[in-house]
C-alpha cells in the first residue's frame, strides 16, 4: 500500500510531508483556500489518502466530492474534522455531480471507512491494495478504473 500511496501523492502533487504542516490547502484553482491543519486532521489525512487510493478516486474537484461522499456514507467515526471537510464536499458533489455523488454515498453505506476504527497507520501501509479494499468492503476494482 505504501507504494500505491506514494504514487498517488506524487501523481497529484502532494507529499507525506504535508501531513505534518501547520496549514493545508483546500480546493483548487481560484477556489483554493489555506486553512490551519489541526492535530486531528494531521492524524487522519493519511487515512483519507488511503481511501482515495483504495477507491481509485483522484484529487480533482469532482473526485474529491466523490471520495467525501463515500466517506460520509461509510462513516466519519466521530471525527469533527472529517465532518467539517467531508460533509460540505459531499453537498458540493450533490450540486456539481448529483448522480455520481449520491451513488458514491450509497456505495459507502455498504462499506466501512478507516475513520471508524482508526487502525494504526503503519499497519495499513503493509496491506496490499486488494487487502485494504477487502477491509473497507470495496469491490476489488475500487470505485474507479484507476484504483491502485
Amino acid at each position: 500500500m505504501i507504494d500505491a500511496r506514494d504514487r498517488y501523492l506524487r501523481e497529484n502533487g502532494f507529499s507525506v510531508d504535508e501531513y505534518a504542516r501547520s496549514s493545508f490547502q483546500l480546493g483548487s484553482g481560484r477556489f483554493r483556500v489555506t486553512l490551519p491543519n489541526p492535530p486531528q486532521r494531521r492524524a487522519t489525512v493519511g487515512l483519507h489518502d488511503l481511501h482515495r487510493v483504495a477507491t481509485g478516486l483522484g484529487s480533482g474537484v469532482v473526485d474529491e466530492t466523490l471520495v467525501s461522499a463515500w466517506e460520509v456514507g461509510a462513516g466519519l467515526g466521530g471525527l469533527w474534522v472529517a465532518w467539517v471537510i467531508c460533509v460540505p464536499a459531499f453537498v458540493g458533489g450533490l450540486v456539481i455531480a448529483p448522480r455520481r455523488a449520491w451513488g458514491a454515498f450509497r456505495r459507502g453505506r455498504r462499506c466501512r471507512s478507516l475513520f471508524a476504527d482508526r487502525p494504526p497507520y503503519p499497519e495499513l501501509l503493509d496491506l496490499s491494495g486488494a487487502d485494504l479494499r477487502r477491509r473497507l468492503g470495496l469491490p476489488v476494482e475500487g470505485l474507479s478504473s484507476r484504483a491502485a
